[in-house]
């Protein structure tokens, strides 16, 4: 692709389809004769070693502000004017599905990012969009199920199946969240109906425990960044001192050190700025 990449700029039929948008699908020799396309070093050095000599594309208007431009090669026959009417009747099913792929690329990196992923149904329950996250939630909350032919984990199969996917309409007003706790949190698992299209959008939000172990990121001692978790569920000195089993007094200098480390002067404003850094 460095190839490519280096001699695109002499690949006349993009420029040419994409000035030219109404024109539908159109043939390398549509612009340019053959013999001037395989004198270019676009066609030496990359499609000759690939047995590609004959090219068809058209432009796709994907987005308002972006045009792309899609090729197809061959290298045993030019394409004929059928070929290009089939392409041009096709066009508005490609510009779909590049959408559609768009949209899933931006929504998969937008919810990998946050505590959320998102399963879109069809209407007989066949998986449509599974989100990166959502895979990643699989793991840690359905470790070692078995995969359902939806691709779902069977717990959660067998929670659709029982309120969404039965034949009827579920009603999610109503319909409690499945709630799946282990040691890294809680998993919600919410379910939302289209009940015009029968499509089902199924919502896994993560809320993860916080541990000490989790504090020690802030560049604090181990018994530092117990201390702190423990002033984040809001525990005193002496009840700190209890659970850490240390006396009260051993609890003041750990204490000094976190607000110092963490540029703080209260208790309150060390759990905020915790987990403001967390």
């Amino acid at each position: 692709m460095e190839v490519f990449a280096r001699y695109v700029h002499q690949h006349a039929l993009v420029p040419f389809s994409l000035a030219n948008p109404d024109l539908g699908a159109l043939k390398m020799t549509d612009v340019v004769t053959q013999r001037e396309f395989e004198k270019t070093d676009l066609y030496n050095e990359f499609y000759q070693g690939l047995n590609l000599r004959y090219q068809v594309g058209m432009s796709l208007p994907v987005a308002e502000d972006l045009t792309i431009c899609g090729v197809v090669t061959r290298g045993d026959k030019d394409f004929t004017e059928r070929d290009k009417t089939i392409l041009t009747l096709a066009g508005p099913h490609i510009i779909n599905a590049v959408c559609n792929a768009l949209a899933y690329e931006r929504l998969s990196a937008a919810l990998g990012t946050t505590g959320c992923g998102v399963i879109s149904l069809d209407s007989s329950g066949k998986t449509v969009f599974l989100s990166e996250f959502a895979q990643k939630l699989f793991e840690k909350y359905f470790a070692g199920e078995k995969l359902a032919a939806n691709l779902l984990p069977d717990m959660l199969n067998i929670w659709l199946i029982q309120n969404g996917l039965s034949g009827r309409t579920p009603d999610t007003m109503n319909l409690k969240p499945l709630k799946i706790e282990n040691q890294y949190g809680i998993l919600h698992v919410r379910l939302m109906d289209n009940s015009a299209t029968g499509e089902k959008t199924v919502l896994l939000e993560e809320k993860t425990f916080s541990s000490p172990k989790m504090f020690e990121r802030l560049r604090v001692t181990p018994r530092e960044a117990e201390i702190l978790f423990w002033i984040t569920q809001g525990k005193t000195d002496a009840v700190i001192a209890l659970l850490c089993g240390i006396s009260p007094r051993t609890v003041q200098k750990p204490v000094e050190n976190i607000f110092i480390k963490l540029g703080v002067e209260t208790r309150t404003a060390a759990m905020l700025r915790a987990f403001d850094v967390l």
